[in-house]
Order: C-alpha cells, then sequence, then structure tokens
C-alpha cells in the first residue's frame, strides 16, 4: 500500500501504462486493510520534545 501511497503522493500514476494501471487496481482491491498487522517500531525515538514514545 505504500507504494501506491507513493505513487499518487508524486502524481506518477497517470503515467503509467494502462496495464499497470489496471494490475495495480487489482493489486489494491485484493488487499483487506484490517488484516494488515499493526508494526511496532524496532527501536524507541525520541521526540522533539526529548520524550520517548
Amino acid at each position: 500500500m505504500i507504494t501506491l501511497k507513493a505513487l499518487s503522493f508524486f502524481d506518477d500514476l497517470p503515467t503509467l501504462s494502462a496495464d499497470v494501471r489496471n494490475r495495480l487496481c487489482i493489486a489494491v482491491a485484493s488487499v483487506d486493510p484490517v488484516s494488515i498487522p499493526v508494526l511496532a517500531p524496532y527501536a524507541r525515538r525520541t521526540d522533539e520534545n526529548g520524550i520517548t514514545s
């Protein structure tokens, strides 16, 4: 999904061939976002205020 978001953010989707756009649409439609696991960060980070989250 991140790849599709990147393509749409940079407005590259219209430059892709119709076949590639169609394959992307099929791939996106086949993903159930609810079933994607939540990933935990590997290392804790501090924000700009020095607070560790």
